[in-house]
């Protein structure tokens, strides 16, 4: 879609771009979400839209909670070569979860991001290597629109 943004998020683009970079990285282990993937997302809304529902809340959200840290850990992780240290200035603390409960019995979906992010990693991490070699990448954030 024309102006629509396909890096709703720059810390993926920034935390790959400095595993590429090979520059040391600091992210609180307690800052993340409950992520889900557009292609997620999409089976929610469609599941949203084939029901008669009314007036009902679901929380579309994974049930897992990934932090930005983690993340980093997982950019890392598929590119050993880089010399960038991941660290924490914080320890990690039990986290709230939204329920999610409801979205499962209700549809029968309930989601787990980790595969789909490290999709969503790779590809990034792709990028940042094209973009370090001087190649012509798209401009997947829109902050300029």
């Amino acid at each position: 879609m024309p102006g629509g943004s396909s890096q709703s998020d720059r810390r993926f683009a920034r935390i790959c771009e400095d595993i590429v970079a090979g520059r040391d990285i600091s992210w609180d282990k307690n800052d993340g979400t409950q992520f889900l993937s557009a292609r997620q997302i999409a089976q929610v809304y469609l599941k949203l839209v084939e029901n008669d529902l009314n007036e009902e809340v679901f929380f579309a959200l994974g049930q897992n909670f990934v932090s930005w840290y983690e993340i980093a850990l997982m950019a890392k992780e598929m590119m050993p070569e880089s010399e960038s240290r991941i660290t924490s200035p914080t320890q990690e603390k039990p986290h709230a979860l939204y329920d999610v409960s409801k979205i499962q019995r209700t549809f029968g979906l309930a989601f787990d991001s980790r595969e789909d992010l490290k999709e969503h990693i790779r590809w990034n991490l792709d990028m940042a290597k094209k973009k370090a070699a001087g190649e012509q990448v798209p401009d997947t954030s829109h902050e300029n629109d």
